[in-house]
């Protein structure tokens, strides 16, 4: 007996402690709700543009607080009424209501009624846990009653109705209310409140704009028991269930800013931590102007379409012949339409809706079926919204291809009216070239607009930051600014003539001799020439044998110390632009070129603000993304910037006591060593040979036989450069006022031909002329300041001589002071074509 009894005792001492140990357990894991203070929900990130123009959210859950005191008393009683009108009694679990909901789903034989209290509700939250387990409920039951007992009851309201979900993803009763209703929820009325008030129950089944029949059940009820328990009268809930409700669809998601702002998440999530940048509802200021960047997503789009309308239709989407097919096809096309054109719903009692859409305009997409064919050039479609004519032109570049019941997608071009009595449309056949634009501020090195693509929601990924492919003739500018630093001037004379190089090549554990034969593009040749002329020309045989005089390691430590942190290829088809740089590069040594040598930190965020207005980050430059590449070239750079003074400076102490040395000459180039590294680190070359260099690209837009003639129609100072590789696979131009720096890529993912003569002229110049247009539009026209050392003299555009009055192109050209041409040009000169590369 005494044994029992003993072991009884043990029995419920470790029962005992078991149970405490579980409930310790449990406390520990539980959040920590002490005061309303420690609610830290996660938030919606508001994303601003430079301007304070609003252009997107971060988020995991679209939240915006609101305080409870904001709310109307009918919003918060409509709740009460919906989820749990005992709330105010009980402490935290309604174990009367338990009874009843287990007593209805017995007789019902499944659950047809819950009992959660809203304290559950909330506790189920924030616990963050889908699983259905007895711990599970356990610790929902714990955490109600700690809420409980440490928050007033209004508190734990407010935690519930900033915390629940209503669809549409919003989480929050003011972002429900901005979603459903377009209004903060503090001016929610009766009826908007109970249809709010009938959503967390179930948010699609009760959904306005999934099911508005079920919605407008839903909320009746809640207006039939906010009578029962006295919330409003009988005669309110009548009038309220009586009234209209207009709810709206959420907007569709703005694809402008996605390149910009994918980049910009990623930069912040790598300097604040994703959980910042996602959940605490910071403010963010991005660098880039959303006019500008919605010009740049244009003009892309618009080259990219022009681009692949000149490579041909590729076919119909599909072809409808039987009856059914195409009464299935114009409902599913209905369908779309009145998903993309909902403007609002206005749903009536009995769920009875009207839905208003947004007129059809100008650029908006469908698709139709070919009705009617007419020769010579006349195709009529049938659309969901009647029937559509195709453009002139589109008639003509699909004529060949299509037959009758083809399915073509369409761009609208024109709408009726009564000069034209029909709509017309041009076929919308989506590009499969990719492109590329980034374009900077240069006084204040913000990144006005990037674009990594046609379309983000097509592809993330983003050709801007993340492509590196072959520049062909851009890299030029590159070898010839490194000229001006090796004693070369824009009058020093080049050889346009063939040349073959041998070249040691390993196939198969042997070494092969090949030989390279460079060619221009045109496949004529020019002779003696001037340094501006094979620029402006963009020849290559001149730029190859430039390198080759220059060497390959002196034009790579140049690049590199303009910010190149691609692998160079350390061979002269350098000079033609072999190697892969990214758009970045490129776009930055432009910049750079145009800030007269001053480094460009182009910055992607001005600012980040948390929400009581502390700065958490300023001014984070794009560099940042690449910290690993420039870092390491960075430290590269200034090792042998620091050998170069320490040189300097022990030359500096030798010179006092040695006899004078001779200058240096351009025929002794391999000798000459100007000052290539400055005190200011930020000075990446000198002012005088950017100032240069900015001349000769001037020339490319300027000069009658300029590759990049095109951009003179800007009507402003334009430098700039073209730029084609080999058989057409990618299309450069890199041109910059004083004011504004921007590089475009056009090219194939998958590396193959743009088409013959789709050189940079032609395919990637026409996207940077559009968006310069309006990217500089009512910007004053502004010329380069004159650095010191710089004269000026009329040349002979031909020889490069000094131009007399026999000249028939004079140009006026920068020179350093003591470099400018001396002798009269003599000859009869006259201009030659030359087509770029």
């Amino acid at each position: 007996m005494k044994k029992w009894i003993l072991a009884s005792a043990a029995l419920a001492f470790i029962s005992a402690a078991s149970i405490l140990i579980v409930y310790h357990t449990v406390q520990m894991g539980l959040p920590r709700l002490e005061t309303l203070k420690d609610y830290s929900p996660l938030l919606v990130s508001q994303v601003y543009d430079r301007n304070n123009v609003k252009v997107g959210e971060f988020f995991k859950e679209k939240r915006i607080l609101i305080d409870y005191e904001k709310l109307q008393a009918h919003t918060i009683k409509a709740f009460l009424a919906a989820e749990d009108d005992q709330f105010f009694e009980h402490s935290g679990v309604n174990y009367l209501a338990i009874m009843r909901a287990m007593i209805a789903n017995l007789k019902a034989g499944h659950t047809v009624q819950g009992a959660s209290t809203i304290t559950q509700q909330v506790a189920k939250t924030l616990l963050l846990s889908p699983e259905k387990t007895m711990l599970r409920k356990l610790n929902e039951a714990f955490l109600a009653h700690k809420m409980e007992k440490n928050l007033t009851k209004k508190e734990i309201l407010s935690l519930y109705l900033n915390q629940i979900y209503f669809g549409e993803g919003a989480y929050g009763i003011e972002m429900a209310a901005q979603i459903y209703f377009h209004k903060h929820a503090s001016d929610l009325t009766i009826p908007e409140s109970a249809m709010l008030a009938g959503l967390p129950k179930a948010p699609s089944a009760y959904s306005p704009l999934i099911n508005p029949v079920r919605a407008k059940e839903r909320q009746v009820y809640v207006l039939k028991r906010m009578a029962e328990i006295g919330a409003i009268t009988q005669a309110d809930a009548t009038k309220a269930s009586a009234q209209f409700l207009t709810v709206y669809p959420r907007a569709l998601l703005d694809d402008t800013p996605g390149y910009y702002m994918e980049a910009a998440r990623q930069l912040l999530v790598q300097q604040l931590g994703e959980d910042t940048v996602l959940e605490k509802g910071i403010k963010i200021t991005l660098a880039f102007d959303y006019e500008k960047q919605k010009a740049a997503v244009e003009s892309l789009q618009q080259g990219l379409r022009d681009l692949d309308h000149r490579q041909g239709f590729r076919g119909a989407v599909k072809n409808l012949q039987e009856t059914s097919d195409i009464e299935a096809f114009l409902k599913e096309q209905k369908y779309v339409y009145q998903k993309n054109h909902l403007q609002s719903r206005s749903i009536q009692p009995g769920g009875v809706y009207q839905e208003a859409l947004k007129d059809l305009a100008v650029n908006d997409e469908l698709q139709g079926y070919v009705d009617e064919i007419k020769k010579p050039a006349q195709v009529t479609l049938q659309t969901n919204i009647g029937k559509i004519r195709l453009t002139d032109d589109s008639a003509k570049w699909v004529m060949e291809k299509i037959r009758r019941g083809d399915v073509l997608p369409l761009r609208i071009a024109a709408l009726a009216n009564k000069a034209t009595p029909i709509t017309t449309a041009n076929v919308a056949q989506e590009p499969l070239v990719e492109g590329a634009v980034l374009s900077f501020d240069q006084e204040t090195q913000d990144v006005l607009a990037m674009v990594g693509g046609y379309k983000f929601s097509r592809n993330e990924f983003n050709r801007a930051l993340q492509a590196a492919r072959q520049t062909g003739s851009s890299f030029k500018s590159i070898v010839y600014a490194s000229a001006f630093d090796h004693g070369f001037t824009a009058s020093s004379t080049l050889i346009d003539s063939p040349v073959v190089f041998e070249q040691q090549e390993a196939q198969e554990g042997q070494e092969e001799t090949k030989a390279w034969k460079p060619s221009n593009h045109g496949r004529g040749y020019g002779g003696e020439l001037t340094v501006r002329t094979a620029l402006v020309q963009s020849l290559n045989l001149p730029a190859v044998k430039l390198i080759e005089e220059l060497g390959v390691p002196w034009v790579i430590s140049y690049a590199q110390r303009l910010g190149v942190f691609s692998a160079l290829n350390r061979d002269f088809t350098l000079a033609l632009g072999s190697s892969s740089l990214t758009l970045y590069e490129m776009t930055k040594i432009f910049s750079q070129f145009g800030r007269l040598g001053k480094r460009t930190r182009p910055i992607l965020v001005k600012k980040v603000e948390d929400n009581k207005g502390n700065v958490l980050a300023e001014n984070l430059s794009l560099d940042l993304r690449f910290q690993k590449e420039l870092g390491k070239l960075n430290e590269e750079v200034e090792q042998k910037r620091t050998e170069y003074f320490e040189r300097k400076s022990k030359e500096a102490t030798l010179a006092e006591t040695a006899p004078a040395a001779t200058p240096p000459t351009k025929k002794s180039a391999e000798k000459y060593e100007p000052q290539i590294f400055f005190q200011d680190p930020d000075q990446l070359l000198r002012p005088q040979t950017a100032f240069l260099i900015t001349s000769l690209l001037k020339g490319v837009v300027e000069d009658p036989m300029g590759t990049g003639a095109r951009a003179r129609s800007l009507n402003r100072e334009i430098a700039g450069k073209t730029g084609t590789t080999n058989g057409y696979y990618d299309a450069w131009f890199l041109g910059y006022s004083y004011q504004i720096a921007t590089g475009v890529w056009v090219g194939f993912d998958q590396e193959k031909t743009l088409g013959k003569n789709e050189v940079g002229g032609r395919s990637a110049l026409p996207i940077w002329l559009d968006y310069m247009k309006v990217a500089q539009e009512g910007m004053p026209k502004m010329t380069w300041p004159t650095p010191p050392g710089i004269v000026f003299a009329n040349i002979d555009g031909d020889t490069g001589k000094l131009a007399n009055a026999a000249t028939k192109r004079v140009v006026r050209q920068p020179y350093l002071e003591g470099t400018e041409p001396t002798g009269k040009s003599n000859e009869d000169t006259s201009d030659f074509y030359r087509q770029e590369q």
